[in-house]
């Protein structure tokens, strides 16, 4: 085969690889079918390189997006804010962590389940900080915590998310060790 058609053949392999357009086997067979088993060393070194900086990024996100819920609600809870800027906080503290979300899903290809644990986590802190400062009935206390948590095992039983599925059961009990005392 000609070595430009080869060429283009493993450059448009990549790029699928690279986009996902393919599984990652899948290209790692073809790729090794047309290079022969012998793709450039600075190409698997860029892999490699890609690789690192995907992982750096993901634990980048993680820790930006678990951090700035938790520093949210204690200013809130520990502060003497009015309702407009408690309303204003929680909101921006949603918009931040959605839209954090949607550019490491999108641009950094962060995995999905990733995005949707630290997303749900973030979501049930502001359910618990909205809950704390403005609802006092214990049943409907108890049952807006619940059913974030059954909708947790739903998503996780429907995303096959296995973390997700043990947070949620691990909440229940938490909740039920809470509730017996």
């Amino acid at each position: 085969m000609d070595w430009q058609r080869k060429a283009i053949i493993v450059s448009e392999i990549k790029y699928w690889k690279d986009n996902r357009l393919l599984p990652e086997a899948y290209c790692d067979y073809l790729l090794a079918l047309y290079t022969k088993g012998e793709e450039d060393e600075q190409a698997a070194g860029l892999t490699e390189n890609k690789k690192r900086q995907t992982e750096m990024i993901t634990l980048l996100f993680i820790l930006l997006n678990a951090l700035i819920t938790p520093i949210v609600a204690f200013v809130i809870i520990y502060s003497n804010l009015n309702l407009g800027s408690i309303i204003f906080l929680l909101s921006i503290t949603f918009l931040t962590t959605a839209t954090l979300s949607i550019i490491a899903w999108k641009r950094h290809r962060i995995n999905q389940k990733y995005i949707l644990l630290v997303f749900l986590l973030n979501l049930f802190i502001l359910t618990l900080i909205v809950i704390y400062q403005w609802i006092t009935q214990y049943w409907l206390i108890i049952t807006l915590i619940l059913g974030q948590l059954l909708l947790w095992i739903i998503l996780g039983f429907k995303q096959k998310n296995l973390l997700l599925i043990l947070l949620a059961l691990f909440g229940f009990i938490i909740g039920f060790i809470a509730f017996l005392f």
